[in-house]
């Protein structure tokens, strides 16, 4: 099977039952490089050259950008339609019955979607005063209270010292908290 060195990786995700499950394995991911849902790493703190900060940004895409789904052109749509059907061959080759396959491929377009509708576009993320928006923990509980910041922290090995975030784009991580919330209706977060 060409899959098998995937095999675990799949087999945890298979196993995901809730959306503590879901954070969890988001943090695993990130934890071995793969960039799910959104990115998170460090950088030098743009207000304070002296200081390195923790980075969120907006991701959880499969295309290149926003524009791929938000754009109502016929390239566009043809896009959309090739990659669902790129989506739904991909999800046939690990197994999926082709049904199902093509039943989850448009959930995964249509939760890209709304990601991408709060995605800041690449000339907005430019500005380097748009993309700043500085926040201890307890603000990012509030940004975003379906996503435990405190268990996604720990999960990925960050720093015990980290007392602040940069949210690049604030308005992607409500619309991921929404998304968290109407997607996996099960039992709620826990710290």
């Amino acid at each position: 099977m060409r899959t098998k060195p995937l095999h675990d990786e799949l087999a945890r995700i298979d196993s995901i039952k809730d959306r503590n499950d879901v954070l969890r394995e988001i943090a695993h991911l990130h934890s071995i490089g793969v960039t799910a849902l959104f990115g998170f790493g460090s950088g030098i703190d743009d207000k304070n050259s002296t200081m390195t900060i923790a980075n969120a940004v907006q991701g959880g895409l499969g295309m290149p950008d926003r524009d791929y789904y938000t754009k109502p052109d016929a390239d566009m749509k043809d896009k959309r339609e090739k990659y669902v059907a790129h989506v739904t061959k991909m999800l046939t080759l690990l197994g999926e019955p082709a049904a199902k396959a093509a039943e989850d491929a448009r959930k995964i377009m249509a939760l890209e979607t709304k990601l991408a509708e709060a995605s800041m576009t690449n000339v907005e993320q430019r500005d380097p005063d748009a993309t700043y928006h500085r926040m201890g923990l307890a603000e990012l509980k509030t940004l975003t209270p379906n996503f435990s910041w405190t268990a996604y922290l720990r999960e990925v090995d960050a720093p015990a010292a980290l007392q602040a975030v940069n949210v690049q784009q604030p308005k992607f991580f409500q619309a991921m908290n929404k998304q968290l919330t109407e997607r996996f209706y099960m039992k709620p977060v826990s710290v």
